[in-house]
This record gives C-alpha cells, structure tokens and sequence, in this order.
C-alpha cells in the first residue's frame, strides 16, 4: 500500500514542486489563504506548510510552469518530526492546495463536465471522482475554476495508508467542501 501511495504522489500526479506562495510565512497557522480574487479560511486544526523538494520534482520539471501556488494543509497530529516548511510529499497526510495556471485548465477542461458539477453553497466546483489515474481511488480531487483561466484544486487521501488509522477514512472529502463553501471573493461580506 505504501508503494501505491508513493507511485500516486510522485507519478500520477503534476504538482510536484514547492513554491513559497502564501500571505501568511509556512510554519504558522494562517486563518485565511490568498487565492488573488478569493481568499480560503484554513479550516480549524489544520496548520499551512510547504512539501520538500524530492526526487520526482526532477522528473517532472515542467509542472513548475504550471503551477501558481501550492500548500499543504496538515493536522498537527500528522505532523510528527517534519517541519511545516518541508513536508515530506510521499509521508505527509495533507489536504494539498494547489492554483495552476492557464495550461493546466486546457489539460484538465474535457473532465469539466456537469455529471462532475456540484453545488457548495454559492461555489461551483468539480468532484472528480477516480482522476488522477490510475490511483484516483486513492485521493480526493476537487477543481475549481477561477478568473483568468486559472483553476484551484483540493488533493487529498480518501483513507490512512499507515499506522493505527490505517484504512480508515480521512473524511477530508468534508472538510474541502466546508473550505468550498466557505470560499469567498476579496471585497465581499
């Protein structure tokens, strides 16, 4: 299982690199996270950290241009002996957050169906279910389009792969919706 979990993180997906990217430093618990047009509450009991570099970063060095942003958002408990600034990608129980750029929206629009649209509060998004191949029964995958062509997308691990909690389920499908719901454009109340 802990080879599935690794091929997943560092092949079947694109956003392999870490870019210091948000308002608030990695390390400290930030309660809102920049998007440009939209700002994110960090849902309470998670902290805001960066993944490490690491090897699959080298094979895939073309997903720098793809990506705006990235963060991990982590429970302290999962926490362990890692430091916020350096989460190990392949270790680490997170909720990723990631902003592409345009590129990524043309890779990703044919997937942007209605039978993938759902309704959180006065958020579209898309709950694509099994993507990204061939581990996508492993994670979550929400996307969010946003201004200028560039989309927002929620990562994370459907059960535990390891330890106590091992197969059991995150229920972080709940908390990106609650993030979704809660998603609102600078400016507005």
């Amino acid at each position: 299982m802990r080879h599935t979990l690794n091929m997943f993180m560092a092949v079947g997906s694109l956003w392999l690199l870490a870019l210091p990217i948000w308002a608030s430093e990695a390390g400290q618990k930030a309660p809102i996270l920049d998007l440009g047009d939209y700002e994110l509450q960090v849902p309470d009991g998670f902290l805001v950290g960066q993944y490490e570099e690491s090897d699959a970063d080298e094979l895939f060095p073309e997903s720098a241009a793809l990506i705006q942003k990235v963060a991990a958002l982590i429970e302290p408990e999962f926490l362990g002996d890692a430091a916020l600034e350096k989460l190990p990608k392949e270790d680490a129980v997170t909720i990723e957050v990631t902003v592409w750029t345009d590129r990524m929206t043309e890779l990703l629009e044919s997937y942007l169906t209605d039978a993938h649209k759902v309704k959180l509060g006065e958020q579209e998004a898309y709950n694509l279910r099994g993507f990204p191949g061939p581990y996508g029964d492993l994670a979550f995958f929400y996307v969010v389009p946003l201004a200028e062509k560039r989309l927002l997308t929620f990562t994370a691990l459907r059960a535990h792969v390891e330890g106590e909690l091992e197969g059991q389920a995150t229920g972080y499908d709940q908390v990106i919706e609650s993030m979704l719901r809660g998603m609102r454009r600078k400016g507005s109340e």
